[in-house]
């Protein structure tokens, strides 16, 4: 066997070059495939981007919901009336609560 002339072939082989392993066809499919799995890996890691983010927003949902329940029952707890006798008398304010029950004014249009 000579080696004259570039490569030799040995007996048996399928190909005899690049040219006849892969046809242009071939090359397109491999390269589709190839950015269709570049596209499936940044689409996986932009889902688990969200996914972490959605569970970190859900805790704060739920951290939220609580403060939010606290100053609710603080807020009530403050405006009972006895409450509010309290920090008028604990400020010095000379306010008295009133002994009378309210009158409604009614108007008459002309």
């Amino acid at each position: 066997m000579s080696k004259e002339g570039g490569g030799v072939r040995p007996k048996g082989s399928r190909f005899t070059s690049i040219d006849d392993r892969l046809k242009p066809g071939q090359v397109a499919f491999i390269l589709l495939l190839g950015a269709l799995g570049v596209f499936y890996i940044w689409l996986r890691n932009y889902h688990d981007r969200l996914l972490r983010e959605e569970q970190k927003l859900e805790v704060r949902v739920v951290n939220l919901r609580s403060e939010s329940l606290t100053l609710t029952s603080d807020l009530m707890r403050l405006s009972k009336e006895s409450a509010v006798l309290y920090q008028i008398q604990a400020r010095g304010m000379r306010l008295e609560a009133s002994r009378r029950p309210p009158v409604a004014i009614e108007y008459k249009e002309r």
